[in-house]
């Protein structure tokens, strides 16, 4: 039945002394204090949205409306700069919904994260995130983890290319390839 605002960008260290904490930090404190409420929304008053690319890269990219927090962590990690990648997992566990929008176009609807979200097969791209050199590949197939030899076929295909792989990362049905330019022999393949 109330409100509760807190400063995010002020921290203490273990002997307590009053710090200001790194870029994208309060979005950690926020979403703890959230989750701990557990609050009915974390509302983020970052940006009026997530956009679906960076629009220094992209011209006009469109408004992203839901995101599971999934997505949201694979995206900032990715090199959306939006929320710390990290920022979702307290309110995930809480099941606190996140609400990316704008002080300065308030109260128009920014970009809510939550657990579950109705699928649109016809835009089965969500956002394309970019960070130099840097790569993350994501598949997802219902079946995939089925499918005997698929990890080594894709791999395989990785080590054709010369590119080898910094971490692989799975679950039902998808897989995740991360690696990074300097891992890559032969530029020209990427």
């Amino acid at each position: 039945d109330h409100v509760v605002v807190f400063p995010g960008f002020i921290g203490c260290t273990k002997e307590g002394k009053r710090i200001t904490l790194a870029r994208n930090k309060s979005d950690l404190s926020g979403s703890y204090g959230a989750a701990a409420i557990p609050a009915w929304m974390y509302e983020n008053f970052t940006d009026s949205a997530i956009l679906a690319a960076d629009p220094n890269l992209v011209d006009k990219p469109s408004k992203i409306d839901e995101l599971v927090y999934k997505e949201s962590r694979d995206l900032s990690f990715s090199g959306f700069n939006i929320l710390h990648h990290q920022a979702m997992l307290p309110c995930e566990e809480a099941n606190v919904p996140i609400n990316v929008r704008s002080t300065k176009k308030y109260p128009e609807q920014g970009t809510i994260i939550k657990r579950e979200r109705e699928l649109d097969p016809s835009r089965p791209i969500v956002g394309v995130a970019y960070k130099p050199s840097f790569y993350y590949t994501f598949i997802e197939k219902p079946g995939l983890d089925d499918m005997l030899g698929v990890i080594h076929r894709l791999t395989g295909i990785f080590e054709r290319a010369g590119i080898q792989l910094l971490d692989i990362q799975g679950a039902i049905d998808e897989i995740s390839f991360i690696y990074h330019g300097s891992c890559v022999k032969n530029q020209e393949q990427l």
